[in-house]
């Protein structure tokens, strides 16, 4: 039998410690990498788990940084579901989208789940609108101008009576006074710029006389020299002594006076104007659970800005004891920096009664212009207003 060499010897030894290496490091798991987790789930809230380490509660949506090699544990849990676990394959470095729908396990979180659910669908039709809205004023630039009240005639959007139109100019005239407002009317189109063959126009003939005579309204000059300071936020509001006219119009000015730095809502102004309310319509005034400022008065609220209110249509008819009232009041976001905000207008309709303690609010409804829709030309604005920007 040969005896191996030396250098045999050797060089098999080598070749033996290079397999061993090889093994070795083919074994050996390759080094975590930071990788983008984004999760998907129902319900929105979760607590998330990944190789054993706890995120907390993460939402549905957001991402996640976390080092992985080439698979990951997740567990995905909430309390009152079934809780989802996982191994997934990963590309370490690479985002991951994780979905994970959890099974309800008990009523409360099923009512979890409908609540969302029904969430989702506002937020859809809500997206849907603001679509839709933002198309119909690009479309048709006298949105922005409506609703429109003049002497002899008001002017408003609403529903298309006859096909090939979005929407229709719903025009009240008042009896005795047709012709008049009717051309009135016109002239204001004529003015504007816009044709009247453009637009489906439904009249309604109102069997009053015409209401009385649009307010005075702030010159823009008036509104530049005011600072916030001169603007007084009532607390107290009495109507003793006060007509129903009179106390329609202090409560729609009391209810649209506020101080965007100290206020959270617009309710807040009907908050202060409660005293003006009977007791039942008191009762009726809330503020919401998550209250939602518009974009004017967020930026208003930078400007630590006031509030100052001008009533530029009303109108009543009295039945028996009660007084029906229709107005529409604009106001000015008033800094200390010399900058004007315009808002509104806000359409208020109203029931004024005397209840044995003076006249009161028994009754209100009220709409505000859309917060999503550019508002740069409001009919609010002042006509010796610079063009806005």
């Amino acid at each position: 039998m040969k005896r191996l060499s030396r250098t045999g010897i050797i060089v098999a030894s080598l070749v033996v410690v290079a397999i061993v290496v090889f093994v070795v490091i083919q074994a050996r798991p390759a080094s975590a990498q930071d990788t983008e987790l984004t999760f998907k789930t129902s319900p929105l809230e979760v607590q998330v788990t990944v190789d054993g380490e706890h995120y907390g509660t993460v939402s549905s949506g957001e991402t996640i940084t976390t080092p992985l090699r080439d698979e990951a544990e997740i567990e995905v849990s909430r309390e009152g579901f079934r809780t989802y676990s996982s191994t997934v394959e990963v590309t370490p470095s690479a985002p991951h989208t994780i979905t994970a729908e959890l099974y309800p396990e008990s009523p409360e979180a099923q009512a979890i789940l409908d609540e969302e659910d029904q969430g989702s669908l506002e937020n859809q039709a809500t997206e849907q609108y603001l679509e839709d809205a933002a198309r119909a004023y690009d479309q048709y630039p006298i949105l922005e101008q409506l609703p429109k009240h003049a002497e002899l005639y008001s002017a408003y959007q609403g529903l298309a009576e006859t096909s090939g139109h979005e929407f229709a100019i719903h025009l009240y005239l008042y009896k005795g006074h047709e012709s008049q407002g009717r051309q009135a009317f016109q002239d204001w189109l004529e003015d504007q710029n816009y044709q009247l063959e453009d637009y489906e126009v439904v009249e309604h003939i109102e069997d009053q006389e015409p209401p009385s005579a649009t307010l005075e309204e702030p010159s823009w000059d008036e509104l530049t020299q005011l600072q916030s300071t001169d603007i007084e936020i009532s607390n107290e509001a009495s109507s003793e002594g006060l007509t129903a006219e009179e106390v329609a119009v202090f409560f729609a000015e009391i209810a649209t006076t506020w101080d965007a730095a100290e206020d959270i809502h617009s309710t807040d102004g009907l908050h202060r104007a409660k005293s003006l309310m009977t007791a039942e319509a008191a009762e009726t005034v809330f503020t919401p659970k998550n209250p939602a400022t518009s974009p004017i008065w967020r930026e208003a609220a930078l400007y630590e800005a006031r509030s100052i209110p001008w009533i530029t249509h009303y109108e009543e008819t009295k039945h028996d004891d009660e007084t029906q009232v229709e107005l529409d009041v604009c106001w000015a976001w008033v800094t200390a920096e010399d900058t004007v905000l315009i808002d509104g207008p806000r359409t208020i309709e109203a029931s004024v009664i005397d209840n044995g303690r003076g006249h009161h609010i028994s009754s209100f409804y009220y709409q505000d212009p859309d917060p999503f829709v550019d508002n740069s030309n409001s009919t609010c604005r002042p006509k010796d207003a610079p063009p806005a920007p």
